[in-house]
């Protein structure tokens, strides 16, 4: 039998659908190829965990790295499927770090908060995946660090990283039900290749879909954008810490920061 597809878990993006047909060899003959059958990949199923009440206690804010997000009382909060609430991050490209920020409706009570990347994307939170850990507090803050181990997916589609805060002295676990407090989803995109600037991690991801997101370069640093003949497509000035790159067909480009060596950049 041939076999299109190898069996490796990263050729195969999740939420795509695939064809494939078999044929037999023999030594002396070989058959013709069947029909084609197809198969759909799916995302991660990770545990479901939220509380019974999340009105006197919840999670006001979530920061990891540059990435933050601020919400309102919940038992649950999913915020993996919006494009602006992904997290990027780089294989053992620094130690980041995550910010809690409790919210009490009332006088602060304590409270224990956790969070984990599910850095291999099985859908399972285990407890080397754990990024912070802080049993009955009432500080303001929240405050853990971290490093992507190299041996986490690349996936574009991401992994998920859920935040509990749980109004118990024990600190909760991934897939628990508690009575009060709440529980958060992102999605986090992890990349190997990042781009530098003179040192420094200044743009990712790498592969991208729409954006270009840097750190550290100033409003109005001017980038060009060529194809691989050399062609310029785009030019302008990074604002925000950010380059829309959403109006470029999927293909290779190269990138140039204030003059600088050219860099390979992929589209999606």
């Amino acid at each position: 039998l041939h076999y299109p597809l190898r069996r490796q878990r990263q050729m195969c993006i999740r939420d795509r659908t695939y064809a494939f047909r078999v044929k037999s060899s023999c030594s002396a003959s070989e058959s013709a190829y069947t029909s084609n059958f197809s198969f759909t990949t799916l995302f991660e199923t990770n545990c479901t965990s939220s509380s019974t009440s999340g009105t006197n206690e919840f999670i006001q804010k979530v920061e990891v790295d540059r990435f933050e997000n601020g919400s309102g009382a919940s038992t649950y909060s999913d915020f993996s499927d919006l494009n602006q609430n992904f997290i990027y991050l780089n294989q053992n490209q620094k130690t980041y770090s995550i910010r809690v920020t409790p919210k009490w409706m009332g006088d602060p009570a304590p409270a224990s908060v956790a969070a984990w990347i599910d850095y291999n994307g099985d859908g399972v939170f285990s407890s080397t995946e754990q990024i912070l850990a802080e049993a009955n507090t009432t500080a303001s803050e929240v405050v853990g660090t971290f490093t992507v181990p190299a041996s986490a997916l690349l996936d574009p589609d991401g992994v998920r990283i859920r935040v509990s805060l749980k109004a118990e002295p024990s600190i909760p676990l991934p897939c628990e039900k508690f009575a009060f407090g709440e529980v958060e989803d992102y999605r986090v995109i992890i990349s190997n290749t990042p781009l530098f600037y003179k040192d420094q991690v200044i743009a990712y991801p790498n592969p991208f879909n729409d954006y270009i997101y840097t750190t550290e370069i100033d409003n109005g640093t001017p980038y060009k954008v060529y194809d691989m003949s050399g062609r310029l497509i785009r030019s302008g000035e990074i604002m925000l810490n950010k380059i829309d790159l959403s109006a470029l067909l999927p293909a290779t480009y190269l990138l140039t920061v204030r003059g600088q060596k050219a860099i390979k950049i992929i589209k999606k």
